[in-house]
């Protein structure tokens, strides 16, 4: 590949990047760019390549020094950028990634539909926008109306987004206002709930003329986040349900065993809240040997509290541990119903 094109290097480097062969990519992708300094594209691609390989500064030197050579060429190289920066540096990212997409969409508005990769697109780069006033920038003077808008602007492009509603949810929780973010993490977890469903199917209801694609499911984090949501509204059997599908996808988060523990002990069955915060203090003791979790610690150690008063209430030995205890009896303080037994 002496003789190849800085191209047919970022090709190679695609081909090996499918493959997850993220250090020969990066091979390809700097012998692309020792040939031709200014490939804005190539810079992209190896950016992309930095986060995988955990060089977050590298990465974010390499799309900078992208937007330097090509400022409107791509939407995509802010919204990364936005992605790995954070503050007001990233809203100015993700606002100049709007702009750059609105333009796209206004120059080709005749030819496109909603729902369109670029509505998703976004649907998305709004809402991490929206974000960003919840969080890195909740202390603004316009955080709330900036959150707001952000998120309705990205419901014009998406209307079936669960991400939106989410974000409005948490957003009327910061706020105080509970039925309002009860109905919309109701509707949240509806939509994607719907979406896991048709990416099962595989059986969109599209028509063939339309360039139309189907939103990513939601992600494992922001369905922790809403099971949360779910138990801090006092919906304790939706958390459940929620967090115990995450269970089944990952068994080794300690947070995910505390937040399930902590549903179940506010939906007073404290023998599953035992078990869970069981399995997070056995998860934790080994967590220790590579990073102290003392923050973990402390609630877990509160909760077991908690769940262990929960069951000397209902009358249950909290140190009695039997394998046969969730069907009941096993390890109970008194024995009125044996001798209602004896006495029949």
């Amino acid at each position: 590949m002496a003789n190849a094109t800085p191209q047919q290097l970022l090709e190679r480097a695609e081909g090996h990047i499918d493959n997850f062969e993220w250090f020969l990519a990066e091979k390809f992708l700097r012998k692309a760019l020792s040939k031709d300094p200014k490939f804005s594209k190539a810079m992209d691609c190896l950016s992309q390549v930095l986060i995988e390989t955990g060089d977050i500064a590298g990465a974010k030197e390499m799309l900078k020094k992208s937007i330097e050579v090509a400022p409107e060429e791509d939407f995509n190289k802010y919204m990364n950028l936005g992605q790995i920066t954070g503050g007001d540096d990233a809203i100015q990212c993700y606002k100049k990634g709007i702009w750059i997409m609105l333009k796209i969409k206004q120059q080709t508005q005749n030819n496109i539909s909603r729902n369109t990769p670029l509505d998703l697109q976004l649907c998305q780069a709004y809402c991490s926008l929206g974000e960003m006033y919840l969080t890195d920038a909740c202390y603004d003077d316009n955080a709330e109306k900036e959150c707001h808008d952000s998120l309705q602007e990205a419901l014009k492009h998406n209307p079936q987004s669960a991400e939106a509603y989410y974000l409005l949810a948490s957003m009327r929780i910061s706020q105080k206002m509970n039925p309002d973010a009860l109905f919309l993490i109701r509707r949240s977890y509806q939509l994607w709930q719907e979406q896991m469903d048709l990416i099962d199917k595989n059986r969109p209801e599209i028509n063939d003329d339309e360039e139309v694609e189907i939103p990513d499911p939601p992600t494992f984090e922001m369905r922790f986040s809403t099971g949360k949501i779910f138990c801090e509204l006092g919906q304790y059997d939706t958390a459940i349900e929620i967090i115990e599908s995450l269970v089944d996808e990952q068994d080794s988060i300690v947070e995910v065993w505390y937040s399930l523990g902590l549903a179940y002990s506010l939906a007073e069955n404290p023998r599953a809240a035992r078990d869970c915060l069981k399995t997070a203090s056995q998860l934790l003791a080994k967590a220790d040997d590579l990073e102290p979790q003392d923050s973990l610690h402390a609630q877990v150690s509160a909760l077991k509290e908690n769940v262990r008063q929960q069951l000397i209430k209902i009358g249950v030995d909290p140190d009695y541990v039997s394998d046969d205890d969730e069907e009941g009896g096993a390890g109970e303080i008194n024995s009125e119903d044996d001798d209602e037994e004896m006495d029949g």
